[in-house]
């Protein structure tokens, strides 16, 4: 578990602890108020029955006030941390999973690498057996994202948008992988994928409008990461 969702769990063990010492409280204050409201209003004759009187109005009066202000400070308290928790639930389940950041960042570069491959291998501008192992490294990678799924911590929508594109990209994999050695020398199969390709990226522009990934922060990731394994 990340360290959001064990934040997103105790938020939720602390206020429901709160919630319960509000209604604790509110009991309290109800049974006082109600054992103050049955004391007799007249005062006893009896010196003795009537410090005794006293002392109990005064325990039960300072007892409702001391529940009052203890229910006060719980709601108050319950209010920032369910708050908190709610918002923090809210962030998860809108924003990309660690473990979907990864995919989605691996899958911009695997689709992109895929796509140069082809072309290089369509328009035979690479050996022949150096562009067919990268292909077919790219396709059993790509191959995998068929059996991804989004994390349940996202919305339901959120997950649809997500697996649409997941299945896309290892239906792309899949396909590919059967026709490795027929993209050599091949244009008008080289621009079959390449459209299959657009509409993969139509679904990535998608989960990225959705996520609001910053696609300029990755592409000048990658480029970082290029610069430096020069």
């Amino acid at each position: 578990m990340t360290l959001l969702e064990w934040g997103i769990l105790i938020g939720i063990a602390v206020t429901i602890i709160l919630v319960i010492l509000v209604i604790f409280n509110l009991v309290q204050f109800i049974l006082r108020a109600k054992k103050l409201r049955s004391l007799p209003k007249k005062k006893p004759k009896s010196k003795k029955k009537r410090h005794l009187l006293l002392q109990m109005r005064k325990e039960l009066t300072t007892g409702r006030k001391s529940a009052m202000k203890f229910m006060i400070i719980f709601i108050v308290l319950a209010g920032i941390t369910g708050g908190g928790t709610a918002y923090a639930s809210h962030y998860q389940s809108t924003n990309l999973s660690e473990t979907d950041s990864e995919l989605v960042v691996q899958s911009y570069l695997l689709l992109r690498d895929f796509e140069t491959q082809i072309q290089a291998s369509g328009s035979e501008s690479a050996e022949q057996d150096a562009v067919s192992r990268n292909i077919r490294y790219l396709t059993t990678s790509l191959a995998t994202y068929g059996s991804k799924l989004a994390s349940t911590a996202n919305t339901v929508e959120g997950q649809t948008v997500l697996n649409k594109y997941y299945a896309a990209v290892g239906e792309l994999g899949m396909n590919a992988s059967r026709e490795i050695n027929e993209f050599y020398g091949n244009p008008e199969l080289v621009a079959t994928y390449e459209s299959d390709i657009e509409k993969i990226k139509a679904l990535e522009e998608a989960a990225y409008s959705y996520y609001q990934v910053d696609q300029a922060a990755i592409d000048s990731q990658i480029t970082e990461q290029e610069q430096g394994q020069e």
